[in-house]
Formats: structure tokens, C-alpha cells, sequence
């Protein structure tokens, strides 16, 4: 995972099937405007980027529920993404 102002990626494990995991990001008042991505290799090393929030600021909260929703043979996901977000 990765944001506009943010010096380092966020590094998430291999999730098993039918897991679960939480992860808490708590951007800084001073991030400006930016959009959150998750980014992954396929099975060749291909570098795939989705947008998983299109626009939030320092100050802002909420959570994002992504759901995958399959795998297909070189690796590629297909997602499901709800956002549930606050200004405050």
C-alpha cells in the first residue's frame, strides 16, 4: 500500500484464503491531497497498481474493505473495494 507524502511503502503479508487481515493508517494532518493504492506483483513479476481510495487528506478516517474476488492463471486479481470514510 502506498499514498502521495508517505516516504515508504506499507508492507503487507500473503494473506491465506478466507482470511483476514487489519491494517491501521493514520496519515498525518499535513498530508495535502492524495489517493491510497495497492500495488502487487503477478505470477511473471508484473507490476499491478489499484486505486484503492480516490481522494482523502490528512484528518480524514474510515475504513476500506477489499475483497478479492479472483486469481486469474498469471496471477492477476480481480477486487472488490468499499470505502467507508469521514471528513472528521
Amino acid at each position: 500500500m502506498t499514498y502521495y507524502h508517505f516516504k515508504t511503502d506499507i508492507k503487507i503479508p500473503t494473506i491465506a484464503s478466507h482470511k483476514d487481515y487489519k491494517l491501521n493508517i493514520n496519515p498525518s494532518k499535513d498530508v495535502g491531497e492524495s489517493t491510497m493504492e495497492l500495488q502487487y506483483k503477478d505470477n511473471k513479476g508484473k507490476l499491478h497498481t489499484e486505486s484503492v481510495i480516490g481522494y482523502f487528506e490528512g484528518g480524514y478516517s474510515g475504513n476500506i474493505f477489499i475483497t478479492i474476488k479472483s486469481v486469474d492463471e498469471d496471477g492477476k486479481l480481480k477486487f472488490r473495494i468499499k470505502e467507508d470514510n469521514s471528513l472528521y
